[in-house]
């Protein structure tokens, strides 16, 4: 077997020619707010979509059934779920320290933390984090394990769209806060269990809310301003919805039904240029003229009055938006993939050339580099089932099950199984990639 450490030897980037959007890093958790260093991982769809219900609860009656009848584990598990912290000290302990997670955690935070367990970075991972445990969660398996109606499995699984915005505080007590999000004007109640709380009416905060039983409660760290007189709205709703339109459409769903119009217009309108979805480049020079063609058609054949409007309103001094593609993207020779996704955008990969001449191997003896391409391919989260599927669709998969030594009769799910186990964040609720200004 080719050892084909992280993604193998190709890298792999998702991009629209609108703006950079990729997806990635920490802060969902509730961290210390960074304008223009915003991003999501997870993005996201619901769970009967991603068959998280049943699949989730035949995983944890397998990983459950050789629990003693006396476990300490199985009575923490059936103490009450009476309010969200209740969940999320469960939630914790599942993500962070059983067996089934906590290597999984361990290289999290390594890789993402610098091996240091903070408050946002255990939330990221509990929360919104997919496992190679067929692509679930730590919350899809905790909303099968526990005994709780579906409406709070289901409410339980919807964790890793944390709602993620600046509130203010319209009203305390010892146990509830009510609050508004200052991005989408949503109210909220918010239950506590705090003896001494900082939280006074008039307050502004950052953090991060999930939903349980009728109410919400936080969901990682919060950060306070005592002094919110400087605080500009109008500035944080703008710098929300560019860096992170995926977390506004959460809360937002005026602004969710926006973003999904003009990416669908946007989608129209791009097939209507390329007559195809799947548009290959042997380097990425051609690639970032072509696009620069494109983004010209874009621009001509909009409305003159409409492209004034939005010269003036972004200050363009081109008259017109530029493309920024990274060094390393434009200078690349091995060949990229572009797939225009209805619901992602443009998606992108690159060491399509050495993709490609595997896959028409049909089967055959792989090189090194072929193989790990097709690996890399599989396991690179930026990359959607949908453009894998018409991939294959286009050159065949019988080398794909050569790359992942498949052999004889296999199940019809065998595709499945690999997509799911590499990309379970593509089987949750997911939003276009495109912020509207």
């Amino acid at each position: 077997m080719v050892d084909c450490p992280g993604a193998g030897s190709t890298t792999h980037a998702k991009r629209a020619f609108y703006g950079k959007n990729v997806e990635g890093g920490r802060g969902l958790g509730g961290a210390a707010f960074s304008p223009g260093n915003w991003a999501t991982r997870f993005v996201d769809q619901s769970a009967s979509r991603a068959g998280g219900s049943g699949l989730a609860t035949r995983a944890a009656d397998v990983a459950f059934q050789a629990v003693p009848k006396d476990s300490g584990v199985k009575a923490f598990l059936q103490t009450s779920n009476a309010y969200g912290w209740d969940v999320k000290r469960k939630l914790i302990w599942l993500g962070s320290r059983s067996f089934m997670f906590r290597a999984l955690f361990a290289r999290y935070i390594d890789e993402e933390a610098h091996g240091r367990a903070d408050i946002g970075h255990i939330d990221d991972f509990v929360c919104q984090e997919c496992t190679r445990w067929s692509g679930l969660g730590a919350i899809d398996i905790l909303a099968g394990v526990l005994d709780i109606s579906n409406d709070d499995r289901n409410e339980l699984r919807s964790w890793y769209e944390r709602h993620a915005a600046f509130y203010k505080l319209l009203s305390v007590s010892n146990d509830t806060l009510r609050a508004v999000n200052l991005i989408s004007g949503q109210p909220y109640q918010i239950r506590i269990d705090m003896k001494r709380h900082p939280f006074k009416v008039g307050q502004f905060l950052f953090g991060s809310l999930v939903p349980w039983r009728g109410e919400w409660c936080w969901s990682g760290e919060q950060q306070l301003w005592q002094d919110a007189s400087e605080v500009e709205v109008e500035d944080l709703r703008r710098t929300m919805k560019r860096n992170s339109p995926s977390i506004v459409c959460r809360y937002w769903k005026e602004y969710e039904a926006q973003v999904r119009r003009q990416a669908s217009e946007l989608h129209e309108k791009t097939m209507t240029y390329y007559g195809k979805d799947l548009i290959v480049y042997p380097d990425g020079l051609s690639m970032a003229a072509d696009w620069e063609k494109e983004l010209r058609w874009h621009w001509e054949s909009n409305p003159k009055h409409e492209v004034n409007r939005v010269i003036e309103k972004h200050g363009l001094k081109k008259g017109r938006p530029e493309i920024e593609l990274p060094k390393d993207l434009l200078e690349h020779q091995g060949g990229l993939g572009v797939f225009v996704n209805p619901d992602e955008g443009k998606e992108i990969v690159t060491g399509f050339t050495s993709l490609i001449a595997g896959l028409e191997r049909k089967g055959g003896i792989l090189t090194e580099d072929e193989q790990c391409a097709i690996r890399g391919f599989f396991a690179a989260d930026a990359v959607s089932p949908r453009f894998v599927q018409r991939v294959l669709e286009e050159y065949g998969d019988e080398s794909a099950k050569t790359a992942f030594l498949l052999r004889g009769d296999l199940p019809s799910y065998w595709l499945d199984y690999l997509l799911r186990r590499d990309k379970g964040h593509f089987y949750r609720k997911r939003y276009p990639s495109l912020s509207v200004i």
